[in-house]
């Protein structure tokens, strides 16, 4: 079992905003090599899902993030780069109201492929936890087609260069280097923007929530989280960015309609007001490939395919839920609640000493350690192996009690700390939405863990890529899916 602590946020995906160097005729250039009419670009996710790109620097290779959420291309701090100046004035402000310093860089030659881009004399250096991300200053040069199941990037100049129907395309604006999509969603028409940044479905500001109550509000599960502040450029991931002051986090599914296509029982996010309204990577992920064609300004969709284990995911843990949200600390602490708790004397920052009689304290060190075995034939096999790890390890009793907790139970009694006084919760799985997929599709590298882990999994290599499909019939996290 991967450290859980790695799922969580480390990835950029904010609109920027700049006190200075805002100047729109600053723009690159991308130089194809003679003959060249379309590059493949082939791409890695990140462990938490996100799209990398190789680039190369004066020779050398660093991996950026694909972002049509960000404005301008950005770099972390230790990048060799030329330093144009230090001036403490260039300020960066992100979609949640936070300021970062920042030094103006610039560089001859970026190369992506077998393409070159020169005129990035403008670009940004912060502190950041990755090399950095490609954004709309490169982005809106070209076209770009993401293929998921391939793993690559194919990008020309014109979307002639592609086989596409241009009747079913839908229209984009472009403002400050930033795509903004409109289309409905419960027959709402909504402005989004398009973030690939951002590996979420659908965030709507919760402004538009009381604009439209009848529209939205049937069935919404409303979510309140401890205060926390993350580190700079850091978004979430499994759950909501949190700040100084308590943020409410709301649920509901929703029927998108985009282009000709029509997805129903969507999760749908709404996001407090200082955040904007937009729709990530987990949504394009719905089609087998997108085309971004930033000079037609329009943007083409593939074949649908399978709901994603993201949405899986977010139905277990904000839908169908226990209504709790439990740390992973050795003695875990309420971390978020729902309105599915309404009435059930549950705080936020309760310490959890047990669950269903299991306690957290005073345990051995070997609750907290992976418990390997040896394979002799007729346990496990490779494909199980593959599913846990290359060593054949259950997890920790620590992390199962918590995962069965957030995925697998339909009941459980929590003993509570607070003060000097325990008391016991006993909580019940809600099951708002009674929709399920029988199959939902991963394009990760390796099954998801923590979560969804079954039997039921195919490691599928066809004419489309690589990718697995996971079958939902069960819902899992039993130990006996280990052996």
């Amino acid at each position: 079992m991967p450290n859980r602590k790695s799922l969580y946020a480390i990835f950029f995906t904010v609109l920027l905003l700049w006190s200075c160097m805002t100047d729109q005729n600053i723009k690159s250039e991308v130089h194809f090599p003679n003959g060249l009419k379309v590059d493949t670009i082939p791409f890695s996710y990140s462990s938490t899902g996100h799209i990398l790109v190789k680039v190369t620097i004066e020779g050398q290779d660093y991996h950026l993030g694909f972002d049509s959420g960000a404005q301008r291309t950005i770099f972390r701090k230790g990048i060799p780069l030329t330093q144009i100046s230090q001036d403490s004035g260039v300020i960066m402000i992100d979609a949640y109201g936070d300021h970062y310093a920042a030094s103006s860089v610039a560089l001859d030659t970026l190369h992506i492929g077998r393409l070159n881009i020169t005129g990035l004399g403008w670009s940004v250096q912060t502190d950041m936890t990755m090399d950095g991300i490609l954004g709309g200053d490169v982005l809106r040069n070209l076209v770009w087609k993401i293929d998921f199941a391939r793993r690559c990037i194919y990008v020309a100049k014109e979307v002639d260069s592609f086989d596409e129907d241009k009747k079913q395309a839908t229209r984009f604006m472009l403002i400050n280097n930033l795509p903004y999509v409109k289309f409905r969603v419960n027959g709402v028409s909504i402005e989004y923007l398009m973030d690939t940044g951002d590996n979420g479905c659908l965030n709507i500001n919760n402004a538009l929530q009381k604009i439209h109550p009848c529209e939205f509000n049937n069935r919404t599960i409303s979510w309140y989280f401890i205060p926390q502040k993350n580190t700079p450029f850091e978004a979430y991931i499994h759950e909501p960015r949190q700040h100084s002051v308590i943020d409410t986090f709301s649920y509901t599914d929703g029927a998108v309609e985009i282009g000709n296509h029509s997805l129903n029982h969507e999760v749908v996010e709404f996001v407090p007001s200082d955040s904007p309204t937009r729709f990530g990577l987990d949504l394009l992920q719905r089609f087998d490939y997108v085309v971004l064609d930033y000079p037609g300004r329009k943007l083409h969709l593939g074949n649908p395919q399978h709901k994603s284990y993201r949405y899986l995911d977010n139905m277990t843990r904000r839908i169908n839920s226990m209504g709790v949200q439990l740390s992973t600390d050795t003695v875990p602490i309420v971390t978020g609640i729902s309105s599915l708790v309404t009435g059930k004397d549950i705080l936020l920052k309760d310490t959890i000493v047990a669950i269903d009689g299991i306690s957290f304290l005073n345990q051995p060190a070997s609750f907290y350690s992976e418990s390997c075995f040896m394979h002799d034939g007729t346990g496990v096999t490779q494909k199980d192996n593959r599913l846990n790890t290359e060593k054949g390890c259950l997890p920790p009793k620590h992390t199962l009690m918590l995962d069965q907790f957030t995925y697998r139970n339909d009941t459980a009694t929590l003993s509570i700390k607070r003060g000097n006084r325990i008391h016991q919760v006993t909580l019940t799985r809600g099951n708002q939405f009674r929709y399920l997929p029988d199959t939902v599709i991963h394009f990760g590298d390796g099954p998801p863990l923590p979560g969804y882990v079954v039997k039921s999994y195919q490691w599928v290599n066809d004419e489309r890529g690589n990718y697995y499909l996971l079958n939902t019939n069960q819902r899992p996290f039993r130990e006996e899916d280990y052996r």
